[in-house]
């Protein structure tokens, strides 16, 4: 929530809404849309939030991050959670009755929908700055060039290593690629492998496995393009010789 404008932006707004404007969460990522333009009359110092967080216990957390935040700049700000897979279509349904919420949080990867309808407003027409933001995260919430969503929260990966194992193979821990291919080669035992991914058809995989194509300048739209797993050298060299498990061993399985 600190993506909002500082009180004195928020003052000069009003309470003019025509567009929306995108006060995101990413990683996971949940981006947000802060609205201005609905037909209503409202109070110019209460703000409200559609989000998912339908949890007891998120839904509190939220509550109490949209309060310190409206603290800080002079209003109040109420929460309305849906289930998140209603977000989007209710969003949608709202706007096109001019009753939508100030923002409305969602997954970044659906906010182009969002931007195609013409809802948003480019935050930096807010003052927003994003000096201090990585510009990976800046991209992640932009689309056509302009800054919709901020991160509210930005996941990352990172990968793990049992260094029993290691020392008990004589395997320094490996800092480059090509090290990494060579552990994975000699920690790779009958059903163990050296490598483990997540590569489940579900998001957590997809979440996972994108960022090793990215690197490679891949594209999931293209997956013969160079850098895709499936033509990348490091796909070929660790999976496809059986240094790690394949995607069906690795799935979910029926209980």
């Amino acid at each position: 929530m600190t993506a909002h404008p500082p009180a004195a932006a928020h003052r000069a707004l009003g309470r003019s809404r025509g567009a929306v404007t995108s006060v995101a969460a990413v990683s996971v990522l949940i981006a947000g849309a802060a609205l201005t333009g609905c037909a209503e009359q409202r109070d110019s110092d209460v703000y409200t939030v559609m989000n998912s967080s339908t949890d007891e216990t998120y839904h509190r957390w939220d509550a109490d991050a949209m309060a310190r935040c409206g603290k800080r700049l002079g209003v109040t700000i109420e929460q309305q959670s849906v289930p998140a897979s209603q977000v989007m279509t209710k969003a949608l349904r709202m706007a096109s009755s001019k009753s939508l919420p100030d923002i409305v949080q969602f997954d970044a990867s659906e906010m182009p929908t969002f931007a195609d309808a013409g809802g948003l407003v480019d935050l930096r027409t807010l003052g927003l700055a994003t000096d201090d933001i990585p510009e990976g995260i800046v991209d992640f919430g932009s689309y056509q060039g302009t800054y919709y969503g901020a991160a509210r929260s930005v996941n990352t990966l990172a990968l793990f290593y049992n260094k029993d194992l290691l020392d008990e193979a004589g395997v320094p821990v490996p800092t480059t690629w090509d090290e990494l291919r060579a552990a994975a080669r000699k920690l790779t035992e009958g059903k163990r492998y050296g490598l483990a991914l997540s590569a489940g058809g579900a998001e957590d995989g997809v979440f996972q496995f994108t960022p090793f194509m990215w690197s490679n300048g891949g594209d999931e739209s293209d997956l013969e393009s160079p850098g895709s797993w499936r033509r990348s050298t490091t796909g070929r060299r660790c999976c496809g010789t059986g240094r790690c498990p394949s995607p069906r061993s690795t799935g979910p399985r029926p209980m």
